[in-house]
């Protein structure tokens, strides 16, 4: 039986088809070659469009430079800020010194070896800042008992007339020892945070009397109630081995955090007083011991934050000040400090 009719029948078949799909094609691409041509042809039309693509352009060029400008003012706004504006976590102290190396940190920027500290950072539930340090104990004899020992404040300098505690400000402030108090363990920490002084109404002005109703049972100044600061005693610290404390502000919440947990927490009875003074470490002859890394920040740390600090350990590089006025660029590589655990 000859197959070649059948072959040649299916190949017209194949070919016929394919040549359909190319005259559809081609007779698409002269239709739209025939519409565009044609609008082109109008000059009306072609002279609209340019002009409103032209616009367009000009609008989107104009908004797009405004944008690029803005972020570049703000960028450098912010690059001048970080090169000049104080950080808002800075240390005070970066390394390990003597407690009985006394200190001055001014506050002025123009002053020699300033380093200000940013007002706390005012969040929507109020004031809140943190102060970190490690601390070693190394010996509580006193000169006098009845005196604390002074470790640092922010404020004046420490009075020895008042029981070597600052007699303006605390802001805070954090000593060593019990006051005289022999209630209290020698080994305690004191902490002191000013708070700050409410007007009332009375009948004279030099009375020391409240007379307006529901009013704490407060001494009178000249029309002020004296505030009461919020003070907090962690007794029994730990002797020869490195600690680590936090002072933490939350609108009127004050913790104090020894080791990453926290020890005490007071109410403030007050608006917590913040001062511009200078910041005062280790006056009247300190304490018998070292500090490392006394660190502020402009917001209160919560305890995930606070708890990477003491993970980290004390710093015993010898801190730029201490080396600085002493000569000394280390301790002794035999001393115990070498040792914190």
């Amino acid at each position: 039986m000859n197959q070649e009719p059948v072959i040649n029948q299916t190949n017209n078949i194949l070919n016929q088809g394919i040549q359909g799909v190319s005259d559809a094609i081609s007779s698409v691409k002269n239709q739209v070659s025939a519409a565009f041509n044609d609008f082109s042809s109008q000059p009306n039309a072609s002279s609209e469009f340019s002009y409103s693509n032209t616009i367009i352009a000009k609008f989107a060029f104009l908004l797009l430079v405004i944008i690029l400008f803005m972020y570049f003012i703000n960028l450098g706004i912010n690059l001048i800020s970080y090169y000049i504006s104080p950080g808002s976590n800075p240390y005070l102290i970066r390394g390990i010194q003597q407690g009985t190396f006394p200190l001055q940190i001014p506050q002025n920027p123009n002053a020699t070896g300033s380093i200000t500290l940013m007002r706390s950072n005012n969040e929507s539930t109020g004031a809140e800042f943190t102060w970190s340090i490690w601390l070693y104990i190394d010996d509580l004899t006193l000169s006098n008992s009845k005196s604390y020992q002074h470790i640092f404040n922010k404020g004046d300098a420490p009075s020895s007339a008042n029981n070597g505690i600052s007699l303006v400000n605390n802001a805070p402030g954090l000593y060593l020892g019990n006051g005289g108090d022999n209630s209290k363990p020698i080994n305690t920490l004191h902490i002191i945070m000013d708070t700050v002084g409410v007007a009332v109404k009375s009948n004279n002005n030099n009375s020391t009397t409240p007379t307006s109703s529901g009013m704490k049972n407060e001494t009178l100044n000249n029309g002020f109630m004296n505030p009461s600061p919020g003070t907090i005693d962690i007794p029994n610290v730990p002797l020869k081995k490195w600690f680590h404390v936090a002072i933490r502000l939350e609108n009127s919440i004050l913790d104090v955090y020894v080791n990453g947990t926290i020890d005490q927490r007071q109410i403030l009875s007050n608006v917590p007083k913040q001062n511009y003074f200078d910041v005062f470490v280790c006056q009247n002859g300190g304490f018998q011991g070292s500090l490392s890394d006394l660190r502020y920040f402009n917001s209160a740390l919560n305890v995930f934050q606070i708890n990477t600090i003491v993970s980290k350990g004390p710093n015993m590089e010898t801190s730029s000040q201490y080396a600085t006025e002493t000569r000394l660029k280390d301790y002794h590589y035999l001393s115990s400090l070498w040792y914190p655990i």
